[in-house]
């Protein structure tokens, strides 16, 4: 019987041995995480990311080294490299951070509306949606892309074309209700005004977020959708113009609307 234990005695003495070199790895993780928020708090994004990417090299599974690696990836607006740090803490802890919202825009910027698509989703599925006024473009864009166009196309509707206009019919009605009972204010106009967008009434979308400017002229997103919106009513010089402005006060368009706006300015 004595030597049927050496082999358990053996398997116990290795994970003593085997322990220690864990907890030591995730010692020296934590040190270059903490030397990494050090260095990001200094200004120095550059020695930051090299300590993160170091500390997951220690510890592989560190949700949060990705997460801040893949925020200063965004802030250097290298996308697709934040992009791949995001879904190493989605595969990690998809309760990290703004981890889903995150993923939802940079693919967004990047021009795959798929995928942002299946992050807005994905995040609704945990109870956690990300901000209505991304995924009201997200949407959009994806609709364009399925479609051809918003789905205010013209022809017979499918039903899932038509489930989509209830839904939107309902969000309105549910938005204008609450409009009444409560102080305005220009994020509500806009997303009322998106709704309306979306289903294809472009005259009363441009007439809410004229509204909206009214209370609020600095915010991109307004102009984005409005720019949209004079595309939609083929107004190319309305589009570029207000296209602009969005993009002057911060808003970064996605490659299909970056390529609308060449068509547009190239028009006669």
């Amino acid at each position: 019987m004595i030597p049927r234990k050496r082999p358990i005695i053996l398997i116990l003495f290795s994970l003593l041995l085997i322990f220690p070199l864990i907890c030591l790895a995730s010692e020296i993780a934590d040190q270059y995480f903490q030397s990494g928020i050090s260095f990001y708090d200094q200004g120095d994004s550059v020695k930051a990311l090299a300590e993160f990417q170091k500390a997951t090299q220690e510890k592989p599974d560190f949700a949060q080294a990705y997460y801040n690696m893949a925020i200063i990836y965004d802030q250097q607006e290298s996308f697709p490299e934040a992009i791949q740090a995001y879904k190493k803490v989605l595969q990690i802890d998809p309760n990290t951070g703004m981890v889903l919202e995150n993923l939802a825009m940079d693919s967004y910027l990047v021009g795959n509306f798929k995928d942002a698509m299946y992050y807005v989703k994905f995040a609704e599925s945990l109870g956690k949606p990300i901000n209505t006024m991304l995924q009201n473009q997200i949407w959009a864009e994806y609709m364009k892309g399925a479609r051809g166009t918003l789905i205010s196309v013209s022809g017979p509707e499918s039903e899932e074309t038509k489930a989509l206009r209830r839904q939107l019919e309902t969000d309105i009605a549910g938005l204008e209700k609450a409009i009444e009972k409560k102080a305005v204010t220009s994020g509500d106009l806009i997303e009322l005004g998106s709704k309306y967008r979306q289903i294809g009434d472009i005259d009363k979308a441009i007439e809410i977020m004229k509204r909206a400017r009214e209370l609020n002229e600095n915010n991109p997103m307004l102009y984005a959708e409005l720019a949209l919106c004079y595309f939609l009513d083929d107004e190319p010089d309305l589009f570029v113009e207000y296209f602009e402005k969005a993009r002057k006060l911060g808003y970064k368009p996605s490659v299909s609307l970056r390529d609308l706006e060449v068509q547009s300015m190239t028009r006669d």
